[in-house]
């Protein structure tokens, strides 16, 4: 779709006419499947009740599905408002009729509870210049509860299913910050007579790009929908989470961070549900490069039902560095860290401190890498360098002497702890030529294997 004055103008003025009327936007775009506009909200209708059933030999009515609606704010295509919001609500499932014949020959059945609908929020927001924000919101509808007989005949009706729900936030910028949120939460499923209904899946992902020296933040939060609880059987799975989120800066901080929980269940036994947490953060800063990237996986207990929940958060930035470790699991990378930074990261590791806090010295990066079992977390620098390059353990007050680099240096630290890496700054004139001549120059790198110092391979 092109980009014109004419649809701008429109839509101002359809801003101004909700503003002057006192429309909302939810009764706006309650009948289309997606709208455009800064602000844009969508509730989907609720399923019908399933009829009750007094008849000889027939059955109840299920309920009606909830409607699933999807909500769209702003666009990847520049140039868009600076906050542009997405919410969508799915329709809640109708309840199941109930079953009222009480002869037993001819018992019938209740109905099923109908299942939730389906929600969807995207939204992105695109600026040359100026701060970035963008929100999405997603929930996906309630299952229906089922009906229930009163013949005593032991025919058990189920509870409907809870909606799917889907987050989506990108910003990005020329100049300024960007910050971007995507919430995403399934729908609980429905009581049931026989099985409660299963949870919705939930997805959210969260994108933010920053190309000026401003501060990239993003987030994700995603929860799956608990089981419904039930009588007589066992519930059936909880929603699955996956939250991703990730953050680029071209100069200033780059914070993602995501949070994954399946769903559980109140009455659990049998319930099983998988969360998924992946955070990425790149940023540049005085020549040197920095990634990280943490990711974690935590599976649901079936025997209690409680819901599994991956935390993740990874940072990268320069100058003064994080010296806290949130929940879960974390990479948090700083290039050129300042002084009194890493003085206060290296502490009482005295061998470290000698080896890197000298008066010749220059500390070119620092990792803080905090990783579970089920879980991953990787620092990389980029940057130029002649010299030996040093690598301070500083859980374990232990250096190692990478050996003589020259030109452009590739390093990956995958192993939990905390790093810094440094060495003897050359000659003002020699280091600037290094600089200038960074692109031309060789490769050199080495990636860490299972021990706690990273293996070192080089090429000539």
């Amino acid at each position: 779709m092109s980009f014109t004055l004419k649809s701008c103008l429109q839509r101002s003025f359809l801003l101004r006419l909700l503003q002057t009327t006192g429309l909302s936007l939810a009764l706006m775009t309650a009948s289309a499947a997606r709208g455009h506009a800064e602000d844009v909200t969508v509730v989907g209708a609720v399923g019908a009740n399933g009829f009750d059933n007094f008849d000889l030999g027939t059955n109840a009515g299920s309920g009606g599905a909830g409607e699933s609606v999807a909500a769209s704010a702003g666009s990847l295509f520049p140039i868009t408002s600076p906050l542009n919001n997405a919410t969508a609500t799915g329709g809640i499932g109708g309840n199941g009729g109930n079953n009222y014949d009480v002869v037993s020959q001819y018992p019938g059945l209740a109905g099923n509870g109908g299942g939730g609908g389906d929600a969807e929020a995207t939204t992105a927001t695109t600026l040359v210049s100026g701060s970035a924000e963008a929100n999405a919101t997603s929930t996906g509808g309630l299952g229906g509860g089922s009906g229930e007989n009163f013949n005593n005949a032991g025919f058990l009706s189920g509870g409907g299913f809870g909606g799917a729900a889907t987050a989506s936030a990108k910003g990005s910028t020329g100049s300024g910050s960007a910050t971007t949120t995507a919430t995403a939460k399934g729908g609980d499923g429905g009581f049931g007579v026989g099985a409660g209904g299963s949870g919705g899946g939930a997805n959210a992902s969260s994108t933010a790009i920053t190309a000026g020296s401003g501060d990239a933040v993003a987030s994700a939060n995603a929860a799956g929908g608990a089981t419904g609880s039930s009588f007589d059987e066992p519930n059936v799975s909880g929603g699955n989470a996956t939250a991703m989120a990730e953050a680029r800066a071209a100069g200033g901080m780059a914070t993602a961070k995501a949070v994954a929980t399946g769903g559980g269940g109140s009455f659990s036994f049998g319930t099983s549900a998988v969360a998924t947490s992946t955070s990425d953060a790149k940023t540049s800063f005085g020549g040197v490069a920095v990634k990280s990237t943490a990711t974690e996986t935590a599976q649901g207990e079936t025997e209690t039902g409680l819901a599994p929940t991956a935390t993740t958060e990874a940072i990268a930035q320069g100058g003064p560095g994080q010296t806290f470790v949130a929940d879960g699991t974390a990479a948090i990378a700083t290039a050129l860290p300042d002084e009194a930074y890493a003085a206060t990261l290296i502490g009482g590791a005295s061998n470290v401190a000698d080896a890197l806090l000298g008066p010749g010295d220059e500390i070119f990066g620092t990792a803080i890498l905090v990783a579970a079992e089920a879980a991953s977390a990787s620092v990389t620098f980029d940057f130029s360098f002649r010299g030996d390059l040093i690598l301070g353990d500083v859980d374990d007050d232990r250096v190692t002497n990478l050996g003589f680099f020259s030109g452009p240096i590739h390093l990956t630290f995958d192993d939990p702890g905390i790093f810094v890496l440094g060495g003897a700054v050359p000659e003002p004139s020699t280091w600037a030529m290094m600089l200038l001549g960074f692109a031309g120059l060789g490769f050199v790198g080495y990636r860490s294997t299972g021990s706690r110092c990273p293996s070192r391979t080089r090429s000539t």
